[in-house]
């Protein structure tokens, strides 16, 4: 035991002392290469180099940059001639060649750093500790960031010089070759406990390199791989990595972009850490094998994006957990278009997001099960989501349900039928755009519940090929809970009975719109309005012929508008007997319904807020306006009302002044693209101004008096 201790303490006097070190020395490939040293941020290493291979040394000189930039500085440049001169650096920086971070006066942070600036093809050896210590070599690096892009876009570098350090810093070779294209071997690395950051974005865009190093390392460091080879676009192989505990963001996105990569290793961990695995294989285009992935307890976002757009994976790999952690598996199979089969997922316990997104994209044919009776907010969140080729989805059992569990869960999927939803208790936003552009299904499963929540069915069946609506027995809404939940249903022809009387604001927005089908509305029984309770109903339904009655006397914002709008074939609205308005409450209301003739009574006489801002705009088989008996109006009251109104010829106001608020005019484009003639009817006292704003150019004027 005393002769080990005795050991280990001359081999680290040993390695602080140093050995003998080559130079850093570069090769010219080719005639007429270009060198120089770049610093940045006001970092002054103390650097020597030598034409003629160590005999004799000189001081490298730096200079402001032409742009006049006292921070940054350049040395002189040192011009390679002919192929095979070299020339090699060495340096007395004992505390590091590259160093922290300042925050300059703008608040934003620099790091202190020196890079080579290499114009041309060379090959480069010797020791790169040279560079700190002359003629000495250490096993441990001095200081964070102590080499971070010293190599940057040096596109002409063929090899790479040795890294034999074993004890490492913080980022201290951080995107020390990224951008080195022409880079086709990486030097070894043979440390075995990392440190935060320490080899991020070394290689990332070294679009040449073939092969990657040795990685013996089994104590990682956080972000200690990060990015290390995206964007290898050659890289054909991974290395073995054979560290069992994770750091996090360890290997986050560090093979992403290879696209020549055809398989993984297997990655022994059994507890992970957060983000530790996530994008790790991104975009590896041709990756087809997979290696194992053992591991039992998740982290948050450990597997996310792990394999995305892996497009011709097509065998995912064994996931044993059964306890979950917040988006642990999020996206991570997303647009991986050959894979057909899911693996199985036995997790009882979920956790926010943990399936979101998972599979896609993906070419499944066939859905996993999932037995959890208990969910978590967003945790399928668009799972299946554009995985055309799915036709089957699994039981989902559950009946208590949480906040966007199942939302856009089978989005623009090939269902042909959908699978049971016994939950009576709804959650908010439970099954917004469920079955979303599901082409295939034309008929909705039962939807029990009568207790309902914000947002619960919004867009559930929108675009979908429903032939029918199912019931909806809820006497009591919640806010926005069936907006846009048949829109884009073009099959849909019938619609069912909605029998509540307690409104909520948006509870029924744009639930049918632009179902072209949809010929006879429902009975609307309320009496008393919410804000935006109706909006676009109807919009774009432009088979409907008959409106349902409308017998609210007490309106809230918005309550009708856009209600009807586009619908071609009505030819009769419903009356309006409310007497007092709301802000926006007719807004557009029959806009586009170029069929309707005949126009409803407008009652009130008091005005609010673009109360009817392009009630009829278009309406082109309109030849009379409804009498509007307003002494007084407000902003953008009749804003646009009969706007493309071609065929109308007759208009009778009561109000006795044009409201103008310099900003914006009351009746501004209000008569914009009527009929050539007609009778404008008005008060006496009425100031005439002609134009779209005003009275229509070429109409008569028939005054009356109080």
């Amino acid at each position: 035991m005393r002769r080990y201790a005795f050991l280990l303490i001359l081999s680290s006097l040993l390695a602080s002392m140093g050995r003998a070190a080559d130079p850093l020395r570069l090769t010219a490939v080719e005639d007429g290469v270009m060198v120089s040293v770049a610093s940045y941020a006001g970092n002054h290493p103390s650097l020597e180099y030598s034409r003629d291979e160590g005999a004799s040394w000189s001081p490298l000189r730096f200079h402001p940059r032409e742009d006049g930039d006292p921070v940054n500085t350049m040395s002189e440049l040192i011009e390679l001639q002919h192929a095979g001169e070299t020339v090699c650096f060495r340096g007395d920086n004992p505390n590091g060649l590259s160093g922290s971070t300042s925050t300059n006066d703008r608040g934003f942070h620099r790091t202190r750093y020196t890079a080579f600036v290499i114009e041309g093809e060379v090959y480069a050896d010797g020791d790169v500790m040279s560079l700190l210590y002359g003629d000495a070599s250490h096993a441990e690096i001095p200081s964070e960031y102590c080499f971070y892009r010293l190599f940057e876009n040096c596109e002409g570098l063929r090899r790479a010089p040795r890294l034999p350090a074993t004890t490492l810093t913080k980022e201290c070779y951080s995107h020390m070759f990224i951008g080195c294209k022409g880079l086709e071997e990486a030097p070894e690395l043979p440390a075995l406990r990392l440190a935060n950051g320490c080899y991020a974005y070394m290689f990332e865009k070294c679009e040449g390199l073939r092969r990657a190093p040795r990685l013996p390392a089994t104590e990682l460091g956080v972000g200690c791989y990060m990015a290390m080879f995206s964007g290898c676009k050659e890289l054909r192989r991974a290395p073995r990595l054979p560290a069992e505990k994770m750091a996090d963001y360890c290997y986050y996105r560090m093979f992403a972009g290879c696209s020549s990569l055809k398989r993984t290793p297997d990655l022994p961990a059994r507890s992970l850490a957060s983000y530790c695995y996530g994008d790790m294989f991104s975009g590896c285009f041709r990756l087809k094998r997979v290696g194992k992935l053992p591991a039992e307890v998740m982290a948050k976002e450990c597997y996310s994006s792990m394999f995305a757009m892996c497009h011709d994976l097509r065998k995912a790999p064994a996931l044993p957990s059964v306890r979950l952690a917040n988006s642990c598996y999020a996206s991570m199979f997303s647009l991986c278009r050959r894979l057909k089969r899911a693996p199985l997922l036995p997790a009882d316990t979920l956790a926010e997001y943990c399936y979101a997104g998972m599979f896609s994209g993906t070419g499944l044919t066939e859905a996993p099960e999932l037995p959890a009776m208990t969910l978590a907010r967003f945790c399928y969140l668009s799972m299946f989501s554009s995985c055309g080729r799915l036709k089957h989805a699994p039981l989902l059992p559950a009946d208590t349900l949480a906040m966007h569990c199942y939302d856009g869960m089978f989005w623009a999927t090939g269902l042909t039928e959908a699978p049971e939803l016994p939950a009576k208790t709804l959650a908010r936003a439970c099954y917004a755009y469920m079955f979303g552009e599901c082409k295939r299904l034309k008929r909705a499963p039962l939807l029990p519940a009568d207790t309902l929540a914000k947002r619960c069915y919004v867009g559930m069946f929108s675009g979908s090929g429903l032939t029918d609506v199912p019931e909806l027995p809820a006497m009591t809404l919640a806010e926005e809970c069936y907006q846009y939940m048949f829109s884009k249903c073009r099959s849909i022809k019938r619609t069912v009975s909605l029998p509540a009387q307690n409104l909520s604001p948006g509870c029924y927005a744009f639930m049918f719109s632009e179902c072209p089908g949809v010929e006879e509305a429902p009975v609307l029984p309320a009496t008393v309005m919410r804000n935006q309770c109706y909006q676009g109903m109807f919009e774009g339904c432009e088979s409907l012929r008959r409106a349902p009655s409308l017998s609210a006397t007490e309106l809230a914002d918005g309550c009708y508008s856009s209600l009807f709008r586009g619908c071609k074939s009505l030819t009769e609205p419903p009356a309006l007997p409310a007497k007092v308005l709301s802000p926006y409450c007719y807004a557009n209301m029959f806009d586009g319904c170029v069929r309707l003739s005949v126009a409803p009574s407008l009652p009130a006489e008091g005005m609010e807020r673009g109360c009817y801002l392009g009630m009829f705009a278009a309406c082109t088989a309109l030849e009379r306006a409804p009498e509007l008996p307003a002494v007084s109006l407000e902003e953008d009251c009749y804003k646009g009302m009969f706007r493309g109104c071609t065929g109308l010829k007759c208009l009778k106001v009561h109000f006795t002044s044009w409201l103008d608020l310099s900003y914006s005019v009351a009746t501004s484009g209000w008569t914009d693209g009527v009929g050539e003639e007609g009778t404008f009817v008005c008060p006496a006292t009425l100031p005439v101004e002609e134009g779209t704003s005003g009275v229509p150019e070429g109409w008569r004027i028939k005054n009356f008096e109080f």
